[in-house]
């Protein structure tokens, strides 16, 4: 549920926002969400350490999105 959630947003964020790029701030132990955002095409960019935490960046650009089917409205 958690993947279609994450590629619902990246759908509008690119197709009706018209945002250039998606970036993701991922707590390193969130193992979880770092596999959700590597399977909607996000790839890990840096990593960086705040307040005792580490952090993954993980980024998709526009260009770069995997191509998804309509979704259907349900009525």
């Amino acid at each position: 549920m958690a993947t279609e959630a994450a590629s619902a947003v990246c759908d509008y964020a690119f197709r009706s926002l018209h945002l250039p790029q998606l970036i993701s701030l991922i707590r390193q132990a969130n193992k979880a969400s770092a596999q959700v955002a590597e399977k909607v095409g996000m790839r890990l960019t840096a990593e960086l350490t705040r307040y005792s935490h580490t952090y993954w960046v993980y980024a998709l650009a526009c260009g770069d999105a995997p191509v998804t089917r309509p979704v259907a409205v349900l009525e």
